[in-house]
């Protein structure tokens, strides 16, 4: 097994005077690593990535494990959390690492009550701090599309970095080790990442950008203090507004993002398929992953993406009574409420049309599921309840053990 310690010291490979541009590269980017310098190191990392192309697992997975790290003080992330309330961006280098970064913490206390201590230090938001209510330090001013503004910016760099996960995955010949024991006063153990988890984070990556660019295709401009107007019929008229005239170009582009996705999380399936044996220090154990669900969930996202991808109607894998699907319509032909119906009433309080929001939900389905008197549901083999996914999501119990605390009994 090749142990490749992205966020330690140790020699990336054995690099003479002939070394190419990419493993230059890289060893800058180790070099600065044991300098505890995240920021050169993703740059590096990066100029690694860009230079191999996608063909080198180290230049990828170093780009994408240090971008998803530096995510929290990207500058659009600091500006979603100062709307909301926060006090101050986030520096990652000290949230993460030294004595009194989050690493540390996590490996090195169990007690609940210093975790919470470790939290109202390090995290500038003051509900974390106090009683202070969350709600009150919205501004009535701020709107969703402020809101929204910040993550459309963000949607080329988790682009990028579910790319860089994807190709991490692709070229991925054996688990990655990545050892932080003893960097930069980090205490957590050593980990073992493989193709299936890789995968899986570029698809809720790509999956992400899929909901942004669907919130892209309306309007939004309404207060952020919306929902706890005091005037629910003022409250259910904005509602009814926010859901008119859609984006066709934003809900095309949310298909592909989302055709995407579903192929990502199918190559991840594959790679658990694949995998034959439990590697030390491994997150996650596939080889208990249970064939059947495997091949259903694999069945399933094979439909959705047939549907996807061409019009017509497809018959939804194992759902009885049958039932067919027409995804492909939703995305040429995206729901708009400005053309029935209003989705909320006011009648003393406000509430969802049950009737209009099952003719947008369901305009696609050759019938809707939930009218009739059969019952619908998918005819799941007893696989799916008899499988304990524990062994394969919290193998050995590591995860519990580095997450759950208890609480001071003498407090």
């Amino acid at each position: 097994m090749r142990a490749v310690r992205l966020i330690a010291p140790v020699l990336i490979a054995a690099l003479a005077g002939c070394a190419t541009p990419t493993e230059r590269a890289l060893l800058d980017a180790q070099d600065d690593i044991e300098a505890c310098d995240l920021r050169a190191a993703h740059e590096d990392f990066g100029s690694a990535y860009d230079l191999s192309e996608g063909t080198d697992s180290r230049a990828s997975l170093g780009y994408a494990l240090t971008d998803l790290i530096l995510l929290v003080e990207d500058p659009n992330i600091t500006a979603l959390a100062m709307d909301i309330g926060f006090d101050s961006g986030v520096d990652a280098e000290d949230f993460v690492y030294g004595d009194s970064g989050l690493f540390h913490m996590l490996a090195t206390e169990d007690q609940c009550d210093a975790r919470e201590d470790w939290a109202e230090a390090n995290i500038p938001w003051q509900p974390v701090r106090s009683d202070v209510d969350p709600l009150d330090l919205l501004d009535d001013a701020l709107t969703v599309d402020d809101l929204l503004a910040n993550l459309t910016a963000l949607r080329p760099r988790f682009e990028r970095t579910a790319q860089a996960l994807e190709d991490a995955a692709d070229t991925l010949e054996e688990p990655f080790v990545i050892e932080m024991s003893d960097t930069c006063g980090t205490a957590i153990a050593p980990s073992t990442l493989q193709a299936p988890e890789l995968y899986a984070a570029a698809s809720i990556l790509e999956l992400g950008r899929t909901a942004i660019l669907i919130a892209e295709a309306y309007t939004w401009s309404i207060s952020i203090t919306t929902p706890w107007m005091d005037d629910e019929s003022a409250l259910t008229d904005r509602l009814n507004t926010m859901f008119h005239d859609p984006s066709v170009g934003s809900w095309t582009e949310a298909r592909v993002s989302l055709v995407h996705a579903i192929e990502l999380a199918d190559k991840g399936l594959l790679a658990v398929s694949e995998t034959t044996e439990f590697p030390e220090n491994g997150l996650f154990d596939w080889t208990q992953f249970n064939g059947i669900v495997l091949t259903d969930m694999r069945l399933i996202g094979a439909a959705a993406l047939e549907s996807l991808e061409s019009p017509g109607m497809v018959t939804i894998p194992m759902w009885e009574p049958g039932l067919d699907v027409d995804l492909n319509s939703y995305f040429s032909s995206p729901p708009d409420a400005g053309n029935a119906d209003p989705l909320f009433i006011y009648d003393g309080y406000v509430e969802a049309v049950p009737s209009v929001v099952y003719e947008h939900a369901f305009a696609g389905f050759s019938r809707n599921p939930t009218e009739g008197d059969g019952d619908e549901e998918w005819n799941l083999s007893r696989a799916w309840e008899e499988w304990d996914v524990e062994p394969v999501f919290n193998p050995g119990d590591q995860f519990d053990d580095t997450f759950e605390c208890e609480y001071n009994s003498d407090m």
